[in-house]
């Protein structure tokens, strides 16, 4: 039956004479965790799975599975970390040249701290609704908006 990643709580692998065996223990609901709970459930009467172990002699195929369980996992949480937060991120238009003339640069200017550990140049565009940084390789740094 196919599952959700964050539906694992964690994976263990133990060694045991011929055999090894892989433990993957599930969220559900009721448990004492760290953060609050996340898994909706509607029947009060449900059962939940809280583990399922595998057993093989094959530990070099268990410890690739725990590996790699580990990773998602990590993928997951780091995705929905970075979507946390751009959450509040507003998107911007673009910026507005000024009419009838180039924009105003202002050259020579520096970025800190510097990018990269380098110290590049780079010029300041001034436009009718905000300003832009960008590096002498065409880096942009950033734009930003608003009423000047």
């Amino acid at each position: 039956m196919p599952f959700h990643i964050n539906t694992i709580k964690n994976v263990s692998k133990n060694d045991e004479g011929d055999f090894t065996y892989l433990r993957i223990n599930f969220q559900t609901p009721g448990q004492m965790s760290g953060k609050k709970d996340d898994t909706p459930f509607e029947n009060p009467d449900a059962t939940f799975i809280r583990s399922v172990s595998y057993r093989s002699p094959d530990s070099h195929r268990f410890d690739n599975i725990s590996k790699q369980i580990t990773e998602l996992k990590k993928e997951a949480n780091k995705r929905e970390q970075q979507k946390k937060e751009m959450a509040d991120v507003v998107e911007q238009g673009n910026l507005i040249e000024m009419k009838g003339r180039r924009p105003i640069k202002m050259t020579e200017t520096f970025v800190r701290p510097a990018l990269d550990g380098k110290r590049l140049p780079g010029e300041v565009e001034i436009h009718q609704n905000g300003i832009r940084y960008q590096s002498v390789g065409a880096q942009k740094v950033g734009e930003w908006y608003g009423m000047f």
